[in-house]
């Protein structure tokens, strides 16, 4: 057989793989180039610095992906395993560069720790952009970085210390010989590149500190549809308001809310929506108005900057109090959540002058099917609610639309959205500047999904139930939505009326809500008991505005961060409140004697102090007969005491003679408080007309029947023979 002269397949196939191989090994020996090293042998120009170099274009290439994650590329490993965590004993980040335009400069403000030797390095590893959110998510934990494009290094020598402390890195896109600057080039495509920033010590035999990771955002050219971002931001404090009706705030509570407000007056060009505790407000007010308080001045600055911080920013109408919705369905106290609202509204008028927006219900939690249907009823058409809160929904990108609350009774759906599960997480975070950069990065992300031009989308930025905003993490949140040629913010009014429902199967989403377990326990009936008090002493006065005072207590019992002993100190403080409002009021206690079948019996009514005092007065008695006609055994008298000692003359028919009580019982007029209960001894002598009717008839038988019988004897005894 002929043996051709070519090479056989198998034999091509193995050189082309041992050329592979060797371009492999030798890309993996040289790495990418690094910029600056003190060691690399590099250049130096005359001012003994190593000169800038390039790596190249920073376009994001493919990724390669398994199951639908990126493979993991490899990492810098003389950074350390964990580039997700700023250490505050290494380099932590102050501020940056949010967004990064064609030709622009990158700039990172660090703080340098004590412990980091002086003749130690800065290093920024730029990675490659990410291609969606499940590896941006990655990214945050030092997973998935991508590729490593360059490798910054800048010693400390080289970087000047600001007057604050800090320390300025600077990335340009041209040459540069200023010190502290390098030269990166080839970002010319919009992307969100991981950079991991740490520290490398000049020994090698000291263990770097951990690195952290940031963002650097290059911006798309004009053209695409900004990401609508609806900032929810609450400014509340715990129940300021104490039993005896003194106002405290802890020391570091009026701390965080003077920080909270400095934050939201310094930026208020920047839309948002606030959910004020207007029971926060009154006690910040009282405060302020309490001469001589030692931080009357620091409520009043709050309060200033709050107003200042209003102009074209939507205020959600809220409870007075934090109250679960759910909790007060459950313990028939459903009806308190509108008055709840109401005396909020009004709080939140007298004290930041503005109106607040009724159509639209901020739940920190769950709510459940009666809670909604509650609302719906008193006009609100539009909720924010957990995500968790929410039936899952399985969609091929992040929801950034709002969508329909359905399984309701009340016939109509109500528009929904939900705070985007990952960005408020971001919250809690431990370094709130790295976090709020991080936030920032997952809306370029978001952004990066759909860049249009299509029709709006939007996701809405709160905190989690209990968590509150840093001021420093709000601040550059804000700074960074207001300077972003990709987001733009809203308010949560403007989210919903700017943003198209999310369509699923030709019609709109609906996710429902599970019935929710708050609950208030035993303490649901006392706060009614306690009400019904309340409401039966104001039946009694000519003002009963007064009362708001004790009112209030009633609403603060039903705070959701309450425990069951506060519950009840407020609920006593009602109770103690009333009594000594109230004062004494008594039936003065004498024996009275009637000597006719019809008369007037002469009641005095005693009282402490002289303001006028309306009350309902019920006699009973078996053995009287009263009213107009004499005909009843209970009747009541409506009275008004306008003294210490008030009569009341009650005309009466006795029924019967002899000693018996008659049973006094003092009540509100409205018969909800019982104030005072007494039994009045009565005596009488006197014959009723049928009880003379029936004597008489009586008698008359007896003497007919005591002369039939004295007849009778003496006829016998003439009947008798002699013997």
């Amino acid at each position: 057989m002929r043996r051709s002269s070519h090479p056989t397949r198998p034999g091509r196939a193995a050189r082309w793989a041992a050329l592979l191989l060797v371009l492999v090994a030798a890309l993996l020996i040289t790495g990418p180039a690094r910029i600056g090293s003190p060691t690399a042998a590099a250049p130096r120009d005359g001012s003994g610095r190593p000169e800038t170099g390039t790596t190249g274009n920073l376009d994001p290439p493919a990724v390669p992906t398994t199951g639908g994650d990126p493979v993991r590329q490899d990492r810098p490993p003389d950074l350390g395993d964990d580039a997700s965590v700023a250490s505050a004993d290494g380099v932590t980040l102050v501020d940056q560069t949010d967004w990064v335009g064609l030709g622009e400069p990158f700039d990172l403000r660090l703080g340098v720790g004590a412990d980091v030797p002086a003749d130690g390095a800065v290093v920024l590893d730029l990675h490659t952009a990410v291609t969606s959110r499940s590896q941006f998510a990655a990214t945050l934990e030092g997973r998935f970085l991508g590729a490593r494009r360059a490798e910054v290094i800048v010693p400390l020598s080289e970087l000047a210390v600001q007057p604050d402390g800090t320390r300025q890195v600077r990335l340009t896109s041209g040459p540069t010989a200023v010190p502290g600057e390098r030269t990166v080039q080839g970002m010319s495509r919009p992307g969100v590149y991981p950079l991991v920033v740490g520290v490398r010590p000049a020994d090698p035999e000291v263990e770097p500190p951990a690195p952290f990771t940031t963002y650097l955002v290059r911006t798309p050219p004009e053209g695409t549809t900004p990401l609508r971002v609806a900032v929810v931001q609450p400014v509340h404090a715990p129940p300021a308001r104490q039993p005896d009706g003194s106002t405290r705030f802890e020391a570091d509570v009026l701390g965080q809310l003077e920080a909270l407000a400095e934050v939201l007056a310094s930026s208020s060009g920047t839309p948002l929506t606030l959910t004020p505790r207007p029971e926060t407000l009154e006690a910040l007010t009282m405060l302020a108005a309490t001469e001589g308080a030692a931080d009357a001045g620091r409520a009043e600055a709050v309060l200033a900057d709050l107003r200042a911080a209003l102009p074209d920013r939507q205020v959600v109408s809220e409870p007075w109090v934090d109250v679960d919705p759910d909790a007060l369905e459950a313990a028939g106290l459903g009806e308190d959540l509108p008055a709840q609202r109401l005396r909020g509204d009004a709080a939140v008028d007298a004290v930041l002058g503005t109106r607040t927006d009724a159509r639209t219900w901020v739940a920190d939690g769950g709510l459940g099917p009666d809670a909604l249907e509650r609302l719906a009823t008193v006009g609100v058409d539009q909720v924010l609610l957990p995500d968790s809160a929410l039936s899952p929904v399985d969609l091929r990108l992040s929801l950034t639309r709002p969508f329909a609350i359905g399984g309701l009774a009340v016939g109509s759906t109500l528009r929904g959205a939900a705070p985007e599960p990952a960005l408020s997480a971001r919250y809690a975070a431990e370094d709130p500047v790295l976090a709020a950069q991080h936030v920032l990065a997952d809306l370029a992300v978001l952004h990066g999904d759909e860049p249009g031009p299509l029709r709006p989308r939007g996701v809405v930025l709160a905190p989690g139930p209990g968590v509150d905003a840093d001021p420093g993490f709000l601040q550059a949140v804000l700074s960074g939505l207001a300077s972003s040629p990709i987001l733009r913010p809203v308010t949560l009014d403007g989210y919903f009326s700017g943003v198209d429902p999310q369509v699923e199967e030709g019609g709109p989403l609906v996710r429902t809500v599970a019935p929710a377990g708050g609950s208030l326990g035993v303490v649901g009936s006392e706060i009614e008991s306690a009400r019904a008090r309340l409401t039966g002493f104001a039946s009694m006065l000519a003002d009963p505005t007064d009362l708001r005072d004790l009112s209030d207590l009633t609403l603060l019992a039903e705070a959701a961060e309450l425990q069951l002993a506060q519950r009840r100190a407020y609920l006593a403080a009602v109770g103690a409140g009333v009594d000594a409002r109230l004062g004494r009021v008594d039936v003065v206690d004498a024996a009275i004697r009637l000597a006719d079948s019809e008369g007037t019996i002469p009641l005095t009514l005693v009282r402490d102090g002289d303001a006028p005092l309306s009350v309902r007065v019920t006699l009973a008695s078996e053995q009287l007969a009263f009213g107009p006609d004499r005909r009843e055994s209970r009747w009541s008298y409506d009275l008004e005491l306008t003294s210490e000692n008030t009569p009341l003359v009650v005309p009466v028919r006795v029924r019967s003679p002899g000693t018996f009580p008659l049973l006094v019982t003092i009540t509100s007029p409205d018969g909800r408080l019982q104030i005072a209960r007494t039994q009045v001894t009565i005596r009488s002598t006197a014959f009723s007309g049928v009880g003379v009717a029936l004597s008489a008839g009586a008698g008359f038988f007896l003497l007919l029947w005591w002369v039939r019988h004295w007849r009778t004897v003496r006829r016998a005894k003439r009947l008798v023979p002699v013997t």
